[in-house]
């Protein structure tokens, strides 16, 4: 991952300004939003929310991925984004499972923030600087 993704991701997290949800990557309840610490990474990179599911007072939000099969939605991680977090093309979703685990059994988004710093490997992003 990139480290500004990270610090960004983070920063967001300890920020206080989303809510924290569990089993779901973003939900409104009496238009009172809230995420899981994955939903405010899809924010991070600039995902698009759409209307998943709506009942009288609740919304579950997801990524639309696709525009041509039958359920367009997703309210997982898509393979770009699980990528992102884990660093590698062959899919290893440890980092993403045991985000899951602490956003869905108590651990504030502080605690997952810390995690993250101390367990995500970031890399630097390469400038390209042409020569003169």
């Amino acid at each position: 991952m990139l480290r500004r993704i990270r610090d960004e991701w983070c920063q967001k997290l300890r920020s206080g300004d989303y809510k924290q949800t569990q089993e779901a990557l973003h939900r409104a309840y009496n238009n009172e939003h809230s995420y899981c610490c994955l939903g405010v990474f899809c924010d991070v990179m600039g995902e698009k929310w759409s209307v998943a599911e709506q009942e009288e007072n609740e919304i579950l939000y997801a990524i639309r991925y696709k525009e041509d099969i039958k359920n367009p939605y997703t309210t997982v991680l898509t393979t770009d984004l699980n990528r992102i977090i884990n660093g590698t093309d062959n899919l290893d979703k440890q980092y993403v499972s045991h985000l899951i685990h602490m956003n869905d059994n108590g651990s504030t988004f502080e605690e997952i923030a810390d995690w993250i710093e101390a367990n995500i490997p970031v890399e630097e992003e390469l400038i390209n600087v042409a020569s003169s």
